[in-house]
């Protein structure tokens, strides 16, 4: 039985919203924040980029006192809908339980770092107010499909457009229609998170101090899993551990059948034991031996290549704030591996296709997580766009 519950949001007005909502605050360099916060006198980022969590605080009120938010006079849900190269993809914006993300109802796939977890923790205690949303999947059902998107046909309450992205919002407060979503929810024995690991971890942290009632929930977008977009990691390595390219594709070759790929730009068919690289300026295609493949593992690329190259050839012992290792998220394939290699001081690179998310939800009911960096899911929650106050 999963809670997802409607709420009172404070939200920005129509009128300045295309102005208001932002990218997460950790995806902006130092010179992006500046320039933004110059620039664009309203973006949420004016509130959030501050050292000081109460400075932080003040400012979110003074924007409330100046009428940039608004908060709704009904309880609601949010339907979202974002619409990138044609492709759209629905979501419900809502409050879900912190229990039951103790209780595992909520399901996790990625390991989370306990001193990040309790910074946002901290975050959150002191600003009171939770600006973006975990994205949390759930499984498609036909009819509730078919229900969710008939509710489009009320008026938008949000249309606009940033960077070639369009954003629709809908407010879902009549009282049948809160009730079937509600209940649809409560039916449920599990959800999945697909981005956000550690908000929901912060928020659960958060719960546990039993401050207020607010803060037993934590703000989401629950989306059908047909409806994500899911896309992997390059990685790219400084070294290849004080060996030879000679040795190191020996090293390979013990398990690997390599073959160099001539022409970067044709497409490479990829199982889920397979990998591209980029190494000593040449392509090479990698297919783990049969003999060497385990099937409790082998749809996890990411856990093959720790297992199999990075941990026993390139020495990684763990790969949490390694900073030989770098990943770069995957939008070109793999054809782009040169570049990110040869522009830096990184000598070899690493491409696999993107995990699907049966295979993640086998790894969770397996008990297991995937390595770091394993998925780059969208779609990517707007900060400022709905806001929960704990």
């Amino acid at each position: 039985m999963a809670i997802i519950l409607p709420f009172y949001a404070f939200r920005p007005s129509k009128e300045v919203v295309h102005k208001v909502v932002s990218n997460s605050y950790e995806t902006y360099s130092k010179e992006e924040l500046e320039n933004i916060k110059s620039n664009k006198p309203l973006s949420f980022l004016n509130i959030t980029s501050e050292d000081n969590y109460d400075n932080i605080k003040q400012n979110y009120g003074n924007a409330i006192n100046e009428g940039v938010f608004i908060k709704d006079d009904k309880p609601c849900y949010y339907l979202y809908e974002v619409n990138e190269n044609k492709i759209s993809r629905t979501g419900i914006i809502a409050i879900a339980s912190t229990k039951d993300y103790g209780s595992n109802v909520i399901k996790k796939h990625e390991a989370t770092i306990n001193k990040r977890v309790k910074l946002f923790k901290d975050y959150l205690k002191t600003v009171k107010f939770n600006a973006e949303p975990v994205l949390i999947a759930y499984k498609d059902d036909k009819d509730f499909n078919t229900f969710i998107y008939s509710l489009k046909e009320h008026k938008t309450e949000y249309d606009f457009q940033i960077e070639n992205i369009n954003h629709k919002l809908w407010l879902i407060n009549n009282e049948n229609e809160v009730k079937h979503i509600k209940s649809y929810f409560e039916n449920l024995n599990e959800l999945h998170i697909a981005d956000g690991h550690h908000r929901c971890a912060s928020s659960s942290m958060l719960a546990s101090e039993k401050n207020n009632e607010r803060q037993q929930y934590l703000l989401s977008c629950l989306i059908p899993e047909s409806n994500l977009d899911i896309n992997s990691f390059h990685r790219v390595v400084k070294d290849i551990n004080s060996l030879n390219f000679v040795d190191f594709f020996k090293a390979l070759s013990k398990k690997f059948t390599i073959i160099e790929i001539e022409n970067p730009k044709e497409k490479v068919k990829l199982n889920t034991c397979s990998f591209i690289i980029f190494a000593n300026n040449k392509y090479f295609k990698l297919d783990l031996k049969s003999e060497f493949i385990d099937i409790t593992n082998s749809k996890i690329n990411t856990q093959l290549l720790f297992d199999h190259i990075l941990k026993p050839i390139l020495g990684f012992k763990n790969l949490k704030k390694n900073k030989r290792i770098k990943y770069i998220k995957n939008v070109n394939g793999y054809s782009d591996l040169k570049t990110l290699v040869n522009n830096s001081d990184h000598e070899i690179g690493f491409y696999a296709n993107p995990i699907s998310f049966k295979d993640i939800k086998e790894i969770v009911k397996q008990g297991k997580v995937l390595p770091p960096k394993s998925t780059y899911i969208k779609p990517k929650m707007k900060s400022g766009l709905i806001i929960y106050n704990i």
